[in-house]
């Protein structure tokens, strides 16, 4: 059966309308926990900045260590937990998926399945880190095979010595450097583009494992039941990522509101405020924005996704009901 997505958009919506406890009113909470732990994190980050500023000396060594210390662990705490919360919403979507209560200890559940989670997260990166290596070394030798190198190998050889190999002090020069930088763009895009069109194929392929494992699935089990649904399915997945591009966008939107003050610095246009309070300004608004969107359409997005996967899976077990049979 095909993923209809106005099919999966009208049954959504009735799950929501008939949960017991307020779709809206959890994701309030799980979005109000996650950038609120962004805003704290950013304020103290330019608490510590204006702090470390201002200890200055040998004196201050000790000072200035400890502060950079604190942010660093403070920034990398937030980083580590963020993810397990953030799945916990997978988990709200399958209960209303299924019509199951979904209160608010449910977004505890990333934590609690903390081993599954943090598997699967280590698995994808992993799975990735290959692909990323194996372009890398097998794109690069395509490349050098192809007439879009000859600009990369001119600009090499004149450091390259009489045995083949760099010679390090040419190699340090910022002129040679710079034409280096300039003659290896054509490489860069060649690799983005491989890796781009075999990564975005696994990434569809693994789409559901955040939902397997959040279903009581352990990590590699997560991972090849997410293979194994999408398999020839991949496709009907990526119409629906389409049908809701005004709501990635619009998340994109409010995350570059967050940086509004570095873009306008970048663009030179200057803002009659501090750069302090401007960084405070930009971000909380940022912060507000993504808030107010997630609020009022992440249950809808991720109820959508939740309905596929359900029905993803159950296709998948009458295929191999049939099969048996």
């Amino acid at each position: 059966m095909t993923l209809q997505f106005d099919d999966l958009r009208q049954r959504g919506n009735r799950c929501l309308d008939f949960a017991a406890y307020s779709p809206r009113r959890l994701v309030l909470i799980h979005t109000a926990v996650s950038l609120g732990a962004s805003l704290v994190v950013g304020l103290l980050n330019l608490l510590f900045s204006q702090m470390i500023a201002t200890t200055g000396g040998l004196g201050g060594m000790g000072m200035r260590s400890m502060l950079q210390t604190a942010q660093t662990t403070l920034e990398l705490a937030v980083t580590l937990a963020l993810p397990f919360w953030n799945i916990s919403l997978t988990r709200a979507a399958l209960c209303w998926a299924r019509g199951e209560l979904a209160e608010p200890p449910a977004l505890l559940e990333g934590f609690r399945r903390f081993r599954s989670v943090l598997g699967v997260k280590l698995l994808t990166g992993f799975i990735f880190l290959g692909l990323c290596m194996a372009v890398s070394y097998i794109g690069t030798m395509l490349f050098l095979f192809t007439p879009f190198a000859h600009g990369l190998m001119k600009a090499l050889d004149p450091i390259m010595q009489n045995s083949g190999v760099l010679d390090p002090e040419l190699l340090l020069s910022d002129e040679v450097m710079a034409q280096i930088s300039s003659a290896a763009v054509p490489l860069m895009i060649f690799l983005g583009v491989l890796f781009a069109a075999l990564a975005i194929p696994v990434w569809y392929r693994i789409r559901f494992a955040d939902f397997a494992v959040m279903d009581g699935g352990r990590a590699a089990a997560s991972l090849l039941e997410s293979f194994r649904i999408t398999k020839k399915r991949a496709l009907e997945v990526f119409k629906i990522d389409l049908h809701f591009w005004w709501f990635y966008l619009l998340q994109l939107l409010t995350v570059v509101l967050c940086y509004g003050d570095t873009i306008l610095a970048a663009l030179g246009v200057s803002l009659p405020m501090s750069e302090e309070v401007s960084y405070v300004l930009f971000f909380a608004v940022g912060i507000v924005a993504q808030g107010l969107l997630l609020w009022w359409y992440q249950a809808r997005v991720s109820v959508t996704y939740a309905l596929a996967y359900e029905q993803l899976t159950a296709d998948t077990a009458a295929v191999c009901s049939q099969t048996v049979q």
